[in-house]
């Protein structure tokens, strides 16, 4: 994530899945050997070129959501992969901040997900600890990071800071 000038941040994670770089290049080199397999049984040219393309922009898609990424400032925070899952979420919207061990059978596995209760998971698999944040209106998102604990400290500090309480609504002065 590119900090903003104006804003500092407090607390970054990133999550890179080594795995997925092994997956990754198989997925790269895989079309190269069925096309040359395919050309060599007497096939289609252009079916090996379209096979070709079609995994080459995959892999470039798949390679886009990398990283889990979470990134706390002074007035909100930024989780999510790449720019298109990215979410950009208010201090002043969250209502409390905990660590706790990230259920993947309430989301149904890992990845972006939407559990049970309207509570949704920005998960990377073999993370077993989420950091749990309940927004204003009871809502939960959960995000699996390498040090959930501190991330929770982070925002709890900012949470109790003055800044983050929400004003209350202006009321005109009484005659």
């Amino acid at each position: 994530m590119t900090p903003e000038p104006d804003t500092p941040t407090l607390h970054a994670q990133r999550v890179r899945p080594a795995r997925l770089g092994v997956i990754l290049a198989v997925l790269a080199f895989v079309p190269g050997a069925v096309g040359a397999g395919i050309n060599l049984a007497g096939g289609s040219i252009w079916a090996v070129l379209l096979l070709t393309l079609g995994m080459l922009l995959f892999t470039m898609l798949a390679s886009v959501f990398w990283e889990l990424e979470i990134c706390v400032r002074a007035d909100h925070l930024e989780f999510g992969w790449g720019r298109p899952l990215r979410r950009r979420l208010n201090i002043a919207d969250i209502s409390a901040a905990r660590a706790e061990p990230y259920k993947a059978a309430r989301f149904g596995g890992w990845g972006w997900r939407l559990g049970r209760g309207g509570a949704w998971a920005y998960s990377d698999p073999g993370l077993k600890q989420a950091l749990v944040l309940v927004t204003r209106d009871g809502r939960e998102i959960h995000v699996t990071l390498p040090d959930a604990e501190a991330a929770a400290r982070a925002v709890a500090a900012l949470l109790a800071a003055p800044a983050a309480q929400p004003s209350p609504p202006h009321q005109p002065p009484s005659p």
